[in-house]
């Protein structure tokens, strides 16, 4: 059983991903972080609040936990793995991190904003024994 939690409560993972997920029983969601001031550059504490009534929205409809904080959800022993809804732009930040605190990784499309970045988490996921995946809606 895979334990996995969410950075980001965004609308996909909320009206697809987390319906995806109850099918599958090799998986068990923990939670749904929300970002602290700190981890979102340029968030106001109004900003914050909508994430944080967004994560209660979760908590009510799918169960799990809330973290307060991208960073708690990582340093969780409760999560295997994260999924990462964020905007392309964050992927690699959040991504390598997570790698870092040995967790796998599940990616909305794209993975990063660069070839080179992709490579480094690669191999970082390699090295870890890690999976890490890029979410697609069609292969063809």
């Amino acid at each position: 059983m895979i334990r996995i939690g969410i950075i980001c409560p965004s609308e996909i993972a909320y009206r697809r991903f987390m319906p995806a997920l109850e099918k599958c029983s090799e998986f068990k969601y923990i939670g749904v972080a929300y970002p602290k001031v700190s981890e979102w550059n340029g968030a106001s504490v109004a900003n914050i609040n909508i994430e944080m009534e967004k994560a209660n929205h979760f908590r009510n409809e799918y169960g799990g936990k809330i973290f307060e904080g991208y960073q708690s959800l990582l340093e969780s022993d409760e999560i295997d793995a994260v999924y990462l809804p964020l905007p392309p732009a964050l992927h690699y930040y959040w991504a390598k991190k997570a790698l870092n605190y040995n967790k796998h990784v599940f990616l909305e499309k794209p993975s990063t904003t660069s070839y080179k970045d992709t490579e480094e988490l690669v191999a970082l996921a390699k090295e870890n024994n890690l999976a890490l995946h890029e979410n697609y809606m069609f292969i063809y």
